[in-house]
C-alpha cells in the first residue's frame, strides 16, 4: 500500500502527466522487486504495467478506489492460484 501512496505522490507531483504516469509505474514495479526470488525482474515488469494502469486508473477517476480493488484482486487470485500449489515464484 506505502508503494501506491508513493506512486500517487510522485504522479501528481510530476508537470507532465506522462511522464508522472511512467516514472510513478517505474517506482511502482521497483516496490515489488523483493518477491522471492530476490531481485525478481519479471514480477518487477509486471508490477510496473499493474502500475500504468492503476496511475491511468486514478487519473481518469482521482481515486485510489478502482487500483486499489485490482490490486487487492490481483493478489487474492495470485495466492490463490500459486501460493496454495506451492508456486509462488515467477519463472
Amino acid at each position: 500500500m506505502q508503494s501506491k501512496f508513493l506512486s500517487l505522490g510522485v504522479l501528481r507531483s510530476v508537470q507532465s502527466l506522462l511522464a508522472g504516469l511512467i516514472v510513478a509505474s517505474a517506482i511502482f514495479g521497483l516496490a515489488h522487486i523483493f518477491r522471492a526470488p530476490y531481485p525478481n525482474w519479471k514480477y518487477t515488469g509486471l508490477a510496473a504495467i499493474a502500475g500504468l494502469f492503476h496511475g491511468r486508473a486514478w487519473m481518469k477517476t482521482r481515486s485510489l478506489v478502482p487500483g486499489t480493488l485490482v490490486h487487492a484482486l490481483v493478489d487474492i487470485t495470485w495466492h490463490a492460484l500459486f501460493r496454495w500449489s506451492g508456486d509462488a515464484t515467477v519463472r
